[in-house]
């Protein structure tokens, strides 16, 4: 007995809480629903909820998580961005090949829509004038209203992705498009 206790104290080993955790479940064999938060003040969360379909694009059909919807409270603090890597992992899962799409609608917040946080995710919606007109926001750091944009479908396809940071000549382009070696 150790200062009169019948049971020594526990010794806990105490492990570092991740700041942010994410909790997945299904609610039936088709819809899956993603919650995320942050452990740290000021606590956010972040909830997603997604099932398996498909997307279409002037190529075909492709296999494509869709996600009906995604919701950050409160914006700002990078829980989206982790949310929407979280969706292409598990697009991933599911045989998608990172694909995913969401319809990003003004009707929730008319003066801030999400269309410019997904274009700089690197969503597009599949419409070189809009993908510009949204680029051009960006460049000027400029909210975009629902006086802007209408609702619009966006897709992300991680095999669409272009280093932004890498600025190809026209010269470089066509080697890499022809997949010539070393050309001088």
């Amino acid at each position: 007995m150790m200062n009169g206790m019948k049971y020594p104290p526990i010794k806990y080993s105490l492990k570092k809480i991740p700041d942010n955790l994410v909790y997945y479940s299904h609610k039936n064999k088709h819809y899956h629903d993603f919650m995320m938060s942050t452990t740290t003040k000021p606590f956010s969360t972040c909830y997603a909820y997604c099932n398996k379909g498909n997307y279409y694009n002037n190529e075909g059909y492709f296999p494509s998580l869709l996600v009906y919807m995604l919701k950050s409270n409160p914006q700002g603090n990078g829980l989206g961005s982790k949310m929407l890597d979280v969706m292409s992992n598990f697009s991933k899962k599911q045989g998608c090949e990172g694909r995913f799409h969401l319809f990003s609608t003004t009707l929730f917040s008319p003066n801030r829509i999400p269309h410019i946080f997904y274009r700089k995710y690197g969503m597009s919606t599949g419409y070189a004038q809009i993908d510009k007109k949204l680029d051009k926001f960006i460049k000027m750091g400029k909210p975009a209203t629902c006086e802007d944009f209408d609702s619009i479908l966006m897709h992300y396809s991680p095999t669409m992705q272009h280093n932004k940071k890498q600025k190809l000549t026209i010269f470089e382009r066509v080697k890499k498009f022809l997949h010539i070696g070393n050309i001088k």
